[in-house]
């Protein structure tokens, strides 16, 4: 029974190393054993969390000093884990602060290693390159990574994003029944984040923008989706003092999509699921003067959000650290809200977006590429995936 060693650095993370744990297990019941640095998703989909660390990332220098000690300590008790651990294999996902270095144990250690969602070369440039050559395998979800890649040589291969797997039709009113929310009127989702820095610095002044947008408008509803249980006091008592009727719901984000008209969104993630269900959104974050300072340096394009970026142009708007306030986001949300046609064309171009991107079985692609590197052969991109 092959060992897998899965580390995963936030929610999101979580998310999708238990998608594709899912699909292994679903080809081969009862044949992998896996321990995970991970959180609920990854436990439910049948690995052993070794230590659930799901809350503690973080984005920008200064937004991680909070966890710096406490990561150099994990850092050294996650290399004994590995040493001790007698795996065939360590899949890394993401969080490169954590897994690049554990990426470099598992190696010495010749264990085989696997990095689904490697360093976005594409957008942040080419000096994480080296780094990643030596591993067996890249899982790039994106083909402009997967490019840069395997011209430098490394074992990649271009999955898809894991979204493509996510259904291409729903029936809105449907989600609401399921929620319990308002099947007629404008339905507003409401995303935070699921970093403690994106609680913190965008609940409330979401919140504030929609107090804004609900003067004079009877029929508009919201709802938060909360990434994590952990924030769920913090959030509701932010809620109970808006003093609007937002209900606060965890672990349903697709569903929540589904039913949704539009979307006020941290960026990340959770923007390019919006994209694939064709949901209008504001794309908002804020960080320190130093991060986005460092970030405009660094940054290939022009864009944050996900969807930006995929389509080279501004589909939905960005509202950051000074461009980011209550009025300014209320103030797109009412045009949309108010005006059916743009908000349909604005969905439109998020259709388009996920036809142009769409890819069949991203988690088949992944498994084959595992299950290669498992058995020894050639690096998937030399297999013609």
């Amino acid at each position: 029974m092959p060992r897998i060693f899965i580390s995963t650095a936030e929610v999101s993370g979580d998310v999708q190393a238990s998608r594709l744990l899912a699909e292994l297990h679903r080809r081969h019941p009862g044949r992998y054993q896996a321990d995970a640095l991970g959180g609920e998703h990854l436990r439910r989909a049948g690995a052993n969390i070794l230590e659930d660390l799901s809350t503690q990332s973080s984005v920008g220098l200064l937004e991680g000093l909070p966890f710096l000690l406490r990561s150099v300590g994990q850092l050294r008790r996650f290399k004994r884990i590995l040493e001790a651990g007698a795996y065939d294999l360590a899949i890394f996902v993401d969080g490169q602060g954590r897994n690049l270095p554990l990426g470099v144990t598992a190696r010495k250690l010749g264990i085989k290693t696997v990095y689904y969602f490697p360093p976005p070369v594409s957008t942040w440039g080419a000096w994480n390159i080296p780094r990643m050559r030596p591993y067996d395998l890249l899982l790039c979800p994106f083909e402009a990574d997967h490019l840069l890649y395997t011209k430098a040589g490394c074992a990649s291969v271009y999955t898809g994003h894991p979204f493509c797997a996510l259904p291409d039709s729903w029936d809105p009113r449907a989600q609401r029944r399921q929620l319990g929310l308002p099947e007629d009127g404008t339905l507003l989702a409401i995303f935070p984040g699921s970093r403690p820095q994106e609680i913190i610095e965008l609940t409330q002044t979401f919140l504030e923008a929609c107090r804004l947008l609900r003067d004079g408008r009877p029929d508009l509803h919201f709802v938060l989706s909360l990434a994590h249980g952990e924030y769920r006091e913090q959030v509701c008592d932010q809620v109970a003092h808006s003093g609007l009727p937002v209900p606060v719901v965890e672990r349903e984000s697709d569903r929540i999509l589904q039913a949704s008209d539009l979307l006020l969104t941290a960026s990340g993630t959770a923007t390019l699921q919006a994209a694939f269900f064709h949901v209008p959104m504001a794309i908002a974050y804020r960080v320190s003067f130093l991060t986005e300072w460092l970030a405009r340096r660094l940054l290939k394009v022009r864009h944050i959000g996900l969807p930006n970026i995929l389509a080279a142009r501004t589909v939905c708007p960005e509202f950051i650290n000074r461009d980011l306030s209550a009025p300014k986001l209320a103030a797109w949300l009412s045009k949309m809200v108010d005006d059916a046609p743009a908000r349909r064309a604005v969905s439109d171009e998020l259709a388009a977006l996920r036809r142009a991107i769409a890819v069949p079985d991203p988690y088949g692609r992944m498994v084959d590429g595992i299950e290669a590197v498992l058995a020894g052969k050639a690096a998937a991109s030399r297999l013609g995936a």
